[in-house]
C-alpha cells in the first residue's frame, strides 16, 4: 500500500513537471518594445572581448561587448550586431566623442567578416533603447548590419577577435575574453526555425 501511494505521488509530480518549461542557459530571448511595437529577438547574453591598454596603466583595458539580435517590426525583420565598447581609462567625465565606434571587424580563424555601420543610437533604428544591458553609462555603442551566415561563421570559429575603429580612426584589436559561445548558437537555432530575414 505504502508503495503504490508514493508511485502516485511520484507520478503525480512527473506530470506536473511535464508541462514545465525549463530554460536552457543561455536561451535566445524575445521581448516586445512597447515603445515602438518591435519585437526583439537576441542572445542570451553578449560576448566579451578584451584589449589591453599597458600606455595607460599596469591593470588598465579596454572592454567589447557584441550581441546579435533581431528586430521585427510588422514583419520586417533585420538582424545587426549590437556593440559596445569601454574605453580603456575613460570615465564619464573624459570619454569623448572621438572614441565612439566607427567600424567593426571580426576576425573569425583569421577571416575577416565585415558588417556595415548602421548607427550610434538604438533609436535612430526604431527601436527604445538597447537591446542588452549596457555595461556602463559611459560606453561606447554602435550598431552594425549582418547575415545569418556571418553569425555561423562567427559562432564555429576556434579563434575569434575583434578589430574597433573609432571616429577619430584609431583601431584597437580585442581578443575575446570568455571563449564560450552558446549564447550565440541558441540564438542561431531561434533563427532557422523562423522563415528568411527579408
Amino acid at each position: 500500500m505504502r508503495n503504490s501511494a508514493g508511485t502516485a505521488v511520484l507520478l503525480a509530480l512527473a506530470s506536473g513537471l511535464g508541462g514545465c518549461v525549463i530554460p536552457q542557459p543561455d536561451a535566445a530571448r524575445e521581448v516586445l518594445d512597447e515603445e515602438t511595437g518591435t519585437t526583439i529577438t537576441a542572445m542570451g547574453s553578449a560576448l566579451e572581448f578584451y584589449s589591453p591598454r599597458p600606455e595607460l596603466g599596469l591593470q588598465a583595458a579596454s572592454f567589447a561587448h557584441v550581441g546579435a539580435f533581431e528586430s521585427n517590426r510588422m514583419g520586417v525583420r533585420r538582424l545587426m550586431l549590437w556593440l559596445s565598447v569601454l574605453p580603456g581609462g575613460a570615465t564619464d567625465d573624459r570619454a569623448s566623442a572621438s572614441d565612439r565606434p566607427r567600424g567593426l571587424t571580426v576576425i573569425a580563424d583569421g577571416v575577416e567578416i565585415l558588417p556595415r555601420a548602421a548607427g550610434n543610437d538604438a533609436r535612430e533604428l526604431g527601436l527604445g533603447g538597447p537591446p542588452f544591458k549596457r555595461p556602463a553609462d559611459w560606453a561606447r555603442d554602435a550598431y552594425f548590419d549582418v547575415t545569418l551566415d556571418d553569425l555561423k561563421q562567427v559562432e564555429r570559429a576556434s579563434a575569434l577577435a575583434l578589430a574597433v575603429t573609432s571616429v577619430d580612426g584609431t583601431v584597437q584589436r580585442y581578443e575575446a575574453w570568455k571563449p564560450e559561445r552558446a549564447s550565440l548558437a541558441r540564438f542561431i537555432e531561434a533563427l532557422v526555425r523562423q522563415p528568411p530575414v527579408r
